[in-house]
């Protein structure tokens, strides 16, 4: 065996994937529940029990797909209808 043997975790809780009391590793638990392994190893420091809320899926406010939004700095519908036109080339 190449490595070191994964860590187990004791789940307790009413997660319809996994099962109340049997043992699962974080790359099992991710790949049962569709969460990432690095956000479930993050959530577990200093734990030794996995529960409902650890394996909840992440609500998307901090993910990188999600782009910034734009903040449009012009106020007056004047500055809105000179920006189009400054941008376009002149000849």
């Amino acid at each position: 065996m190449l490595g070191r043997q994964a860590t187990q975790y004791e789940f307790n809780g009413t997660s319809g994937a996994l099962t109340n009391g049997d043992s699962y590793s974080l790359l099992s638990v991710s790949r049962l529940c569709g969460v990432a392994k690095t956000t479930l190893e993050n959530r577990m420091k200093g734990k030794k029990v996995l529960t409902d809320d650890v394996i909840q899926a992440t609500d998307g406010r901090w993910s990188q797909a999600q782009k910034a939004k734009f903040y449009s700095r012009l106020e007056t519908s004047g500055m809105k209808m000179a920006d189009q036109f400054i941008r376009r080339k002149l000849a």
